[in-house]
């Protein structure tokens, strides 16, 4: 046990030391705020009021070391709002869909948001549900959402509103304006 320990405890180390190499990298400060939101946008069209912006960190996702460059989250449980699939689909599949489109980058990193539909999709499906049923309907459902997100996408006024709230999260989450911010103001 104790090696299994030591050795998770070096694996987020080293993601920690990596977050902190790249924190300098303003391109990469920006795509993740683009990404977190996508998220924002999708959640409040949801009807979630009370989004949290959380900072870099390393997390342990399911016994392996992750890093995040920076998170909105809500308490579900608090709010009790019922989503329907694609509505879940949308906001996990923001992120990816946005930072793709608007910062043309294509990496890894939404990993967990597609673990996080998935997760959705076996809770509400219950207990009769196989695994092969829970992942097609994640499949379709990512998809779909994507596809939902894209399509948002084509209007200028939506992707204002990213750019906008994409700047909030770099203020809120790292504490000073993006480089690329046009006119940051407090408290925008």
């Amino acid at each position: 046990m104790f090696l299994q320990t030591e050795d998770i405890w070096n694996a987020l180390k080293q993601k920690l030391e990596t977050l902190s190499q790249n924190l300098s990298d303003d391109r990469r400060r920006l795509a993740a705020c683009i990404h977190e939101a996508g998220h924002e946008i999708y959640l409040r069209d949801a009807g979630f009021k009370n989004i949290l912006y959380c900072p870099p960190s390393a997390i342990l996702v399911d016994g392996k070391p992750e890093i995040t460059w920076a998170s909105v989250q809500v308490n579900v449980h608090a709010e009790r709002i019922p989503l329907d699939f694609l509505a879940k689909a949308k906001i996990c599949a923001a992120g990816k869909a946005c930072k793709e489109a608007l910062r043309d980058v294509r990496e890894n990193g939404h990993e967990m948001d597609y673990k996080a539909l998935h997760d959705y999709i076996r809770e509400q499906a219950g207990p009769d549900a196989t695994e092969q049923e829970v992942e097609r309907l994640t499949k379709h459902f990512w998809d779909e959402g994507e596809k939902a997100v894209s399509r948002d996408l084509t209007s200028p006024d939506f992707q204002r509103e990213i750019w906008k709230t994409a700047f909030k999260i770099h203020r809120e989450v790292y504490g000073f304006p993006h480089p690329e911010e046009p006119n940051p103001k407090k408290g925008d």
